[in-house]
This record gives C-alpha cells, structure tokens and sequence, in this order.
C-alpha cells in the first residue's frame, strides 16, 4: 500500500459515521445532500530518491443544500475537529509494516451555488505519511 492509498483509508474511515453527511471517493449519480467526497491528492518526497515519506495534500469536497450558509459552517467544523492533529498507523499487509499518518488541517473555502441552490465547500488536509 502507497501512501496516498493509506490516507485515503484512514480518511474514509475516520470520517464515516462521525459527521452528518455521508462520505464518498467517488459520488453515484442521484446521491442526496449534504455529502462529502474524498477528492484531490497530492504527495511530495519528504527525503531523497529512495525515501518512502510523503508530504500529501488532500482535498475533501462538501456540499450542503440550500442557500443558508450555517450547515456549510457547522458540516466544515465537524470535519476540521476530527482530523487536525488527528494520528494514526495504518497497517500495510503487502510487506508487514505500517504507515504513520499525522493530519493537520490547511484551509477551507464555502461558496454558495445559486444553481444548485447549495452550498460547496473545499478543505485541504496536510497528511505526513512516515514508514
């Protein structure tokens, strides 16, 4: 298991069933509102050519029905409360170790959709992945 693979487990696990949204990496057509999508990944080498720590960036979608703002507020909360300063290991059963994730949360950005009559937002998650 890579270490994007890792925190995209640890981040669906960690939120599913803890907030008030339901959590997808990949949203079914139709789904109702609020949902929350585990989207974008970035990862950078922390050491050099053969050091297997990451620096990941993760971005985590929301959208919340209708135009009042506050169940986009209180959705994004719940979310920053769970995973900054969040840690955990991740078991990797392809070679018997695991990796070390250490969550901070980065930022978050709300923007009301008049054509979805929702609100969206965007948080990105800083992930340490260490073997």
């Amino acid at each position: 298991m890579n270490a994007l693979s890792a925190a995209e487990l640890a981040l669906f696990e960690r939120l599913n069933g803890a907030i008030a949204a339901a959590v997808y990496q990949d949203v079914p057509a139709g789904v109702g509102l609020p949902f929350v999508k585990l989207g974008d990944m970035t990862a950078n080498r922390l050491g050099g050519k053969d050091d297997p720590d990451r620096l990941l960036t993760v971005n985590i979608g929301l959208v919340t029905e209708g135009q009042e703002r506050k169940p986009a507020i209180d959705l994004a909360a719940a979310i920053e409360t769970l995973l900054d300063g969040f840690e955990i290991d991740v078991p990797d059963d392809e070679d018997g170790t695991s990796w070390r994730l250490e969550m901070s949360w980065e930022r978050t950005d709300l923007a009301e959709d008049d054509e979805l009559d929702a609100y969206l937002g965007s948080i990105d998650v800083e992930v340490r992945a260490l073997r």
